[in-house]
């Protein structure tokens, strides 16, 4: 997953990327030169170990970027569980801004739409029958009538799938429409 943090988004506040961290001693230097006060590991939603690095409440609330580095009264910062996981995590999400990255990515996209399809039109999220030769013979009809609707449509010149309209969407658009009336 990208970085989600407000201050990434923002593009003007200070994300993981401008504190130093020193792995072996176990501190994190943010970019007003302050050190981070504990270092402990803690288990994240999904119960893996992840690095919780905590900077003192009057350090942070003195600092003069407190507002670009965070809302709360002190900076808690969520690191990867060792150097090489955060490095490799660092570099994919470098990864995932080249061409190239993109290129390979767009390929995934087209899978995921059928994959999305099948489970829309054919309800792939459940095998109908018990044993493995009775759900490869579900496998192969349902990929069957993909491409048959796919044919068709093909046949038919439609337009590809739009993405779907929430209800709210909808009755926007249609107060928009009765007050254009």
């Amino acid at each position: 997953m990208p970085d989600l943090s407000w201050q990434t988004k923002a593009a003007t506040g200070f994300d993981h990327r401008c504190f130093t961290i020193d792995w072996q001693a176990h501190q994190v230097m943010c970019p007003a030169s302050r050190t981070s006060q504990c270092w402990g590991t803690i288990p994240d939603r999904h119960g893996k170990t992840v690095v919780r690095v905590r900077f003192a409440q009057a350090v942070c609330q003195s600092c003069p970027f407190h507002d670009q580095c965070t809302h709360s009264p002190a900076r808690v910062l969520i690191l990867q569980p060792n150097e090489q996981a955060y490095r490799a995590l660092q570099e994919a999400r470098a990864r995932e801004l080249t061409p190239a990255f993109r290129a390979v990515y767009a390929k995934r996209a087209g899978v995921e739409g059928t994959i999305a399809q099948a489970v829309r039109t054919c309800e792939m999220r459940r095998a109908r029958y018990i044993g493995g030769t009775k759900l490869r013979l579900q496998s192969f009809f349902t990929a069957t009538a993909l491409n048959v609707l796919r044919a068709c449509a093909w046949m038919a010149e439609s337009t590809h799938a739009s993405p779907p309209v929430s209800r709210f969407a909808r009755l926007v658009a249609t107060a928009k429409s009765a007050a254009a009336a």
